[in-house]
């Protein structure tokens, strides 16, 4: 527990929690000093009748009291950032207006497939989204317009209706960026080297609807966990269509159209196959 160095920001802290507890349970992250990063665990929940059923991925937040840039330099910062496990949002805390402004960190997947050593910035002041370079090889990320913007009177109105819109919305977009990024933490870990990057543009509050956008990265030793990544994505279609086709309740056409997905996916998987073991012939029976 920090007991001593209290800054404005741990008033924030406190605060942000009785704004998050309301769509998940809430873990804060005990320290001696102020420089960890992440402030918070989040575990969502749903309502069931008078119980609290936990679902969905847990995901970290920092909270701020300002939009003043997150800036990450040290080996120190940048191990905890590359090694999070959890998607990482950054929440600032107004006390004046009891809201707490929720910003995705996605983008900073991009930067990371080009270095994940170089220090990085982010910036919560409303631009982009997007990647920029500054001097000193620093990335800054622009993490776009906040996500949510959610109202602690709103959330514990006294009208149900209104306490009850105000939750579902932060419960929505916290689940759909929550889910985004946890797509982008799996193809990390499993080394395939392409990151969601989230839509062009959103509005706040509202769960975005159209496609995302994809980057990838253009290394030469990119190449390699493409194809087997591309590789399984084949055995993992021949098998599902042939599974398919063979199913007692497809109807004809269906099955006209399963074995064909069978065939171009067997295709695809040998010549896949092929062209792994030509990369990389010193594991070409893994």
């Amino acid at each position: 527990m920090k007991i001593r160095g209290f800054h404005e920001g741990d008033r924030s802290e406190v605060l942000a929690r009785s704004i998050m507890n309301t769509v998940a349970h809430i873990v804060p992250v005990p320290r001696e000093a102020d420089y960890f990063g992440i402030d918070l665990f989040a575990q969502p929940f749903s309502v069931a009748g008078r119980n609290l059923q936990a679902g969905g991925s847990t995901f970290c937040m920092q909270i701020k009291s300002t939009v003043d840039d997150v800036s990450l330099s040290s080996p120190e910062e940048l191990f905890i950032l590359n090694g999070l496990a959890n998607p990482f949002f950054i929440g600032v805390h107004d006390k004046s207006s009891r809201t707490l402004s929720v910003f995705s960190t996605i983008q900073r997947f991009t930067a990371l497939l080009d270095d994940s050593q170089r220090p990085i910035t982010f910036r919560v002041d409303g631009s982009g989204p997007g990647i920029s370079f500054g001097g000193d090889e620093l990335t800054i990320v622009h993490c776009g317009p906040t996500i949510c913007v959610a109202r602690q009177d709103d959330l514990d109105s006294a009208d149900a209706t209104t306490r009850a819109r105000a939750r579902k919305t932060l419960s929505n977009c916290l689940a759909h960026w929550v889910r985004l990024e946890a797509v982008a933490l799996a193809w990390r870990t499993a080394g395939i080297p392409v990151a969601p990057t989230g839509p062009a543009e959103w509005v706040p509050g509202i769960v975005p609807s159209h496609c995302t956008t994809f980057a990838v990265s253009w290394k030469p030793d990119a190449l390699e966990p493409l194809v087997k990544a591309a590789e399984n994505i084949a055995f993992a279609l021949h098998t599902a269509c042939a599974k398919a086709s063979n199913s007692a309740g497809s109807a004809i056409e269906d099955v006209g159209l399963f074995k064909s997905f069978e065939a171009h996916a067997l295709d695809h998987l040998q010549a896949m196959t092929r062209l792994r073991r030509q990369i990389d012939p010193e594991h070409a029976w893994d």
